[in-house]
């Protein structure tokens, strides 16, 4: 999944496997004006269990170095391949190829590069008033006790405050009405409805 932030920024989250039937790692990758990539991290085992909800919440501060990958409730052993406080880059639209990150969007890591295919539910995604998970605290703001979906808000307002750039809560019909701040999008393709997580 590619995240388009303010100004055009771009992160890229990414599921990968050895095969089309291994669990999962997460990784996380961005890059700098000079399109070099200035943060690719990935959790060190794979956590993401197939064919079932995976709750996913990602924190990163450049400026402190403080990075947290948390799957299912668990704070994940991280491997750190680049981390700097450079800036994420803005790029413009149809850059991404260009920007350092092109070879990273193919596929889910493995040797065919197979597209993802699964359900993302409720994106919500901030940029510059991140929420520094702690298995505790503060992911509970988003994932009930019970493991169930918190209530976000209206607008995503509920675990920080404000709304952030980009909330999805809608189903397939009209999943790009954004009710963060940063503007609806354009859908290419089709969605299926899925039941959501219980």
């Amino acid at each position: 999944m590619v995240i388009p932030a303010p100004s055009g920024k771009n992160v890229i989250v990414q599921l990968e496997s050895a095969s089309n039937t291994a669990a999962m790692s997460v990784r996380v990758l961005a890059s700098d004006a000079t399109e070099a990539v200035c943060i690719d991290i990935k959790t060190t085992g794979t956590p993401i269990t197939r064919n079932q909800c995976n709750r996913i919440l990602i924190g990163i501060k450049q400026s402190t170095n403080n990075r947290k990958i948390l799957v299912n409730g668990t704070d994940q052993s991280l491997t750190v391949t680049t981390f700097s406080t450079t800036n994420i880059a803005s790029m413009a639209a149809g850059d991404l190829n260009d920007s350092g990150l092109g070879t990273y969007v193919t596929g889910d890591g493995n040797p065919g590069g197979n597209p993802y295919a699964g359900a993302w539910y409720r994106p919500w995604i901030n940029f510059g008033s991140g929420v520094y998970f702690d298995p505790v605290t503060n992911e509970v703001k988003f994932w009930n006790a019970s493991g169930s979906p918190a209530n976000l808000g209206a607008n995503g307002e509920i675990p920080t405050g404000s709304s952030p750039v980009l909330y999805f809560p809608n189903g397939p019909s009209n999943f790009g009405t954004n009710l963060g701040t940063g503007g609806n999008h354009t859908i290419f393709g089709s969605f299926t409805g899925i039941a959501p997580p219980t």
